[in-house]
């Protein structure tokens, strides 16, 4: 406990960020949020689970299909020949 002492003392001595000048005046003006009563988000969250093993089934099919299109996305956007053509026809004298 004496070890964290110093540090404490340091760590006091240091000046506060200014966490007020980084809020928008929109936000500011802006009405507090609606505070909810906490029980009916308990019951939702102690409800049983849904997930079953059709669901987990869908879920691995979408994922296998967004993973075999992010592969096609992958490849190569031009061919040579346009690559090589577009290469060519760009002025670049402008940029020196």
């Amino acid at each position: 406990m004496r070890v964290l002492i110093p540090f404490l003392a340091l760590a006091a001595c240091s000046e506060f960020p200014a966490f007020d000048t980084t809020i928008d005046a929109a936000t500011r003006a802006a009405p507090p949020p609606d505070l909810v009563p906490l029980d009916p988000l308990l019951a939702v969250a102690d409800r049983p689970s849904t997930i079953t093993p059709a669901s987990v089934a869908r879920t691995d099919g979408r994922a296998a299909a967004l993973r075999d299109r992010a592969a096609g996305l992958r490849g190569q956007v031009l061919s040579d020949p346009d690559r090589a053509r577009l290469n060519q026809s760009i002025d670049t004298s402008a940029l020196r």
